[in-house]
């Protein structure tokens, strides 16, 4: 009697893990490699930039460690390979990742934004007072 509840109640909790797994999976169909995370993280966040800077770099040191991308992997609920698509990332094994590396174009578009700002207003705090914050 006892061996036929705990083999029901097993059953009962393997149903509910594999439900609770689908329902994630629904929630990030396909995403396996560092394209489909970088569309979930952007949709979650609204923007790359913002995603970089609210969820994966929060210590603002531009980069981000192995410690921060799983947290922020996990934040998000995603449930895919985080140790993979860290793998796709830190491609120079140095053990942390710049926003250049997880986005190039964000990087480069925020670098040509910061290089227009400056040549024009000296410095970044300037160009928001004096260009920006109008």
């Amino acid at each position: 009697n006892h061996v036929q509840q705990w083999t029901r109640q097993l059953s009962i909790d393997q149903r509910g893990r594999l439900k609770a797994e689908a329902e994630k999976e629904k929630q990030f169909p396909g995403v396996n490699n560092l394209a489909g995370l970088r569309k979930v993280m952007e949709k979650h966040y609204g923007s790359v930039v913002r995603a970089w800077r609210r969820g994966l770099d929060v210590d603002g040191s531009g980069k981000m460690s192995f410690h921060e991308f799983s947290t922020a992997c996990r934040a998000i609920g995603f449930t895919g390979s985080i140790r993979f698509i860290w793998q796709e990332l830190d491609k120079d094994g140095s053990g942390s990742v710049t926003l250049g590396e997880f986005h190039p174009e964000a990087h480069e578009a925020l670098e040509h934004f910061r290089e227009c700002v400056t040549s024009r207003y000296g410095n970044m705090l300037k160009g928001w007072f004096e260009g920006l914050d109008k």
